[in-house]
């Protein structure tokens, strides 16, 4: 069973500090803080395509991106990507890609010749 992140505030997020290697420190439901070793800080969205492959969104640095926007995005896309049904009996058929477009990305799902 996976374990469960307490969710992040805006004070621990402020005081994270850069270590040697890179830290993530998760929020929930996919969304972490990315502190590089050189002191930058991203928010990033981890999530599995319905082929199974974990891809990651970044959503931008922090402090231009909040906690609290990051987590409407993180929202946002767990409604949108709730939405994407596939049968069972056609996901082998699936070839799903992710694709970024301007803040937002879009599911594009090609069934065996047509787009």
């Amino acid at each position: 069973m996976p374990r469960l992140a307490t969710p992040l505030s805006d004070a621990q997020v402020k005081r994270a500090k850069a270590g040697a290697k890179l830290v993530k420190l998760f929020d929930g439901h996919g969304l972490y803080l990315e502190v590089q070793p050189s002191g930058a800080k991203f928010w990033r969205f981890r999530y599995r395509q319905a082929n199974g492959k974990e891809n990651t969104i970044a959503f931008g640095p922090y402090p231009e991106v909040s906690l609290a926007d990051a987590g409407t995005s993180v929202r946002r896309l767990d409604a949108y990507f709730s939405t994407v049904l596939i049968p069972s009996s056609n996901a082998s058929r699936l070839d799903g890609k992710v694709c970024a477009r301007s803040n937002t990305p879009s599911v594009k799902l090609r069934w065996n010749g047509s787009s």
